[in-house]
């Protein structure tokens, strides 16, 4: 019995400072912790013993073990003559956390899946946040120090190594392999801190030769880790992490976390095959849809300055002394902003960045400029990416996407959880005749997040470019409903189908089904404009009769099976040339301006009246 009312039911652990013994409280009717001292007169162990107790009392926190306080319990030592000193140690109490370590997790069960080291990486860094704000460092992460529990979530449950930030204590805790090299040359920091987080998802995801040597190796490359390889944005965060250059790594816990955030949505999105989409802080919305035109989809390489202002814009920095007046600014023209901001007597960072990209949205003439302003601020401002994204897009009007493809990279190893540089390295991967690069970018920010509209079209047409036009149609078929483009990308979904119309093989799986979502009075494309429409069934009919005019050869292989009619015509080289005309003849009394070549169109495909 300890303290009156804690039964020890024995020991249930040891650490680098003390024994942990499981008892219950009969007062509370809860299973407690209780943890003292190995060796009581070691007045470094107290020193954390009484470090551990501070903070662990300041914090309340959903990944942090609840402490109720401390006990003192009777400590009985025999010195040499045979008498026995009596000394009162005190105790810490704590919850008892019902769970597993990571550790013994690793240990049973061997490598986890990248999402749910991430989702471990998340609350980790969660709770060391708490501490940072609190002004308080962890100092000795690692798998052994934080538990599974049986709900799911994870607590850090030992602190024994924590110390205040402005401390001058020379003493630094850690384990081999998880320790910053650095920290005897630099001293405790928010950024060592940090270092054992990335070392920690790297040792639980993937195979790590040499984690704890001495010194301890470095993380793999993706070309002798397949983990890395195939989770790029999973390899850019355990890189900022673990940088050479602590200058490099992030810069605090909340930062870290909400890259982790962004890459576990991206890796969620993937192994549920469903969105995970969230806003973003560092970017706003797209700023306009290119290439969703049904009427020119699908086109070929699309214009370059298009592309780069289709961007994402970044968002304005709230901290900035001007921040309220670009907010005030941002529904002007480029020209007309630019003229406010340069007019600033005190002109910011942020000031100054948006007056850079106002030129860069001013055409060839005033691009120049802003591309120098940025390369300026670059220079100014080493670790902030945001000059790097306005220089990318600046690169990427100039048609430079080799360049620019460049300038997101970096912004990417910065922001690893962010898809608005994703996306722009698809755009870049475009220009450069490099679809299947492109279709990874794209697919990487469709997949987690179904409001990038441009992303669908992208895909869209890398699929096309790789001949995978079944791919391109259901992409855009899951443009939401809810989405301004919803209608438009249904009807270059039918397009994509009928690409290259003048083929003689077979249409795509799926060819027919799909053309029927052009009837009169389907919900599909309800309210869509009745020109575009008839359009595309101009475009169906075309490619339907070319293969008919083949021989109309069906594929044993096709899950689809060849109707009798498409779109009211019997699917016959007569039934279609039926079709045409008549939609033709429609055309021509739905646009004036065209009605002869529609017309002369009509009067091509009719049939013979007379024999």
């Amino acid at each position: 019995m300890v303290g009156g009312h804690f039964h020890v039911e024995g020991a249930i652990g040891r650490g680098g400072l003390g024994w942990a013994y499981l008892a219950w409280d009969a007062e509370l009717k809860i299973w407690v912790v209780l943890k003292g001292l190995m060796d009581p007169d070691d007045p470094e162990g107290q020193r954390a013993a009484t470090a551990e107790l501070e903070a662990l009392a300041a914090a309340r926190h959903r990944n942090i073990v609840r402490v109720y306080g401390k006990v003192v319990h009777p400590y009985h030592r025999r010195r040499r003559d045979g008498s026995v000193l009596t000394v009162d140690i005190d105790y810490i109490v704590m919850d008892y956390v019902a769970g597993r370590s990571l550790k013994e997790l690793f240990e049973t069960g061997g490598l986890m899946p990248v999402p749910q080291v991430l989702r471990y990486l998340v609350q980790s860094l969660d709770a060391l946040q708490h501490l940072h704000e609190r002004g308080l460092l962890y100092c000795d992460f690692s798998p052994d120090q934080a538990i599974h529990t049986a709900g799911g979530g994870l607590q850090v449950i030992d602190l024994g190594g924590v110390r205040r930030m402005d401390s001058e204590d020379v003493q630094v805790w850690g384990k081999r392999g998880y320790q910053d090299p650095a920290i005897s040359r630099t001293g405790p920091s928010i950024v060592t801190d940090l270092y054992p987080i990335g070392r920690t998802a790297a040792r639980l995801s993937m195979l790590f030769p040499g984690f704890s040597a001495d010194p301890p190796a470095p993380l793999p490359s993706p070309s002798s880790e397949p983990i890395l390889a195939a989770h790029d944005s999973f390899h850019r965060l355990l890189r900022r992490f673990l940088h050479e250059d602590q200058a490099r790594r992030f810069p605090s816990a909340a930062e870290a976390a909400a890259q982790a955030e962004g890459v576990l949505r991206e890796e969620t999105a993937r192994e549920e095959a469903c969105p995970c989409p969230a806003p973003s802080t560092m970017f706003g919305p797209e700023l306009r849809v290119v290439g969703a035109d049904p009427d020119a989809f699908p086109s070929g390489r699309l214009d370059a300055e298009m592309l780069a202002l289709a961007l994402p814009d970044l968002q304005i920095d709230a901290s900035d002394p001007h921040a309220g007046l670009i907010a005030a600014l941002a529904t002007m023209l480029p020209a007309d902003l630019r003229r406010e901001l340069e007019a600033l007597p005190d002109p910011s960072l942020e000031s100054r960045l948006r007056g850079a990209l106002a030129g860069v949205r001013l055409g060839e003439a005033s691009r120049a400029a802003g591309t120098a302003e940025l390369e300026a601020l670059s220079t100014e401002l080493l670790l902030d990416p945001r000059p790097l994204y306005a220089r990318g897009i600046a690169a990427l009007a100039s048609d430079d996407p080799k360049s620019a493809a460049q300038h997101f990279s970096d912004v990417l190893d910065m922001w690893p959880g962010e898809l608005a540089p994703k996306l722009a390295l698809g755009v870049c991967a475009e220009r450069l005749d490099q679809p299947d690069t492109a279709a990874d970018h794209y697919a990487t920010v469709w997949c987690t997040d179904h409001s990038y509209v441009n992303a669908a079209f992208g895909l869209a047409r890398s699929h096309i470019v790789l001949d995978d036009r079944r791919g391109a149609a259901s992409v855009l078929e899951a443009v939401p409903q809810t989405s301004r483009y919803a209608l438009d990308a249904r009807l270059c979904a039918i397009l994509g189908l009928t690409h290259d119309h003048n083929a003689k093989d077979p249409p795509v799986d799926g060819f027919f089904a799909t053309a029927e979502q052009l009837s009169a009075g389907r919900a599909e494309l309800a309210g869509a404009d009745e020109g575009q429409r008839q359009r595309v069934i101009a475009e169906v009919f075309e490619r339907a009769l070319c293969w008919v005019e083949g021989g109309g050869r069906w594929p044993n292989d096709r899950t689809e099976q060849v109707p009798a009619t498409l779109l009211g015509y019997r699917l016959t080289v007569r039934g279609l040339r039926d079709g045409l005309e008549h939609t033709h003849r429609t055309l021509a009394a739905l646009h004036p301006l065209k009605r002869i070549t529609h017309i002369d169109a009509a009067n091509a495909r009719r049939n013979r009246s007379w024999l």
